[in-house]
């Protein structure tokens, strides 16, 4: 039988849960939190924006290319990604399900490489992350079941 993890996460937490067949519950194996989430953009910046004078021209403030939401997302996704790879080498899992918003699994995706990648056998892109154990337990269910076991 192979081993199921299920990644549950949005940009702010996540949790990887051990999907045993007939559990009440599926237990919780690892928590992460990632507290940029819920800071703002100016709380994260050492400095404000940077300024630049050009010869002839008005002062201009800098904007980073890559807005709050994203950056943090990804960021965090290549933690989570880290953990995930770390895991997938030592031989922990066979198959990966991942539940998380559209913002966040696409952030996800970009972070994965081919063999952990390969190992992802069913996505969700919902926020499930809130929820309780019991009311997640009624997602997760049917997310592994129909991936044929």
């Amino acid at each position: 039988m192979a081993v199921d993890w299920i990644l549950v996460a949005d940009r702010g937490r996540a949790r990887v849960l051990h999907a045993i067949p007939d559990a009440t519950v599926f237990p919780t194996l690892v928590t992460f939190v990632h507290p940029e989430a819920d800071m703002k953009r100016s709380d994260l910046e050492s400095d404000a924006s940077g300024r630049t004078r050009q010869p002839g021209e008005a002062r201009t403030a800098l904007e980073p290319h890559t807005d709050h939401k994203h950056l943090t997302a990804e960021r965090f996704a290549h933690e989570l990604t880290e953990h995930l790879e770390r895991a997938r080498q030592e031989g922990r899992f066979e198959r990966l399900f991942v539940v998380a918003p559209p913002l966040f699994l696409g952030e996800l995706r970009k972070s994965w490489k081919h063999p952990l990648a390969a190992m992802v056998a069913g996505e969700v892109d919902k926020d499930l992350s809130g929820l309780s154990d019991h009311e997640l337990m009624e997602h997760l269910r049917s997310v592994v079941s129909g991936a044929g076991k």
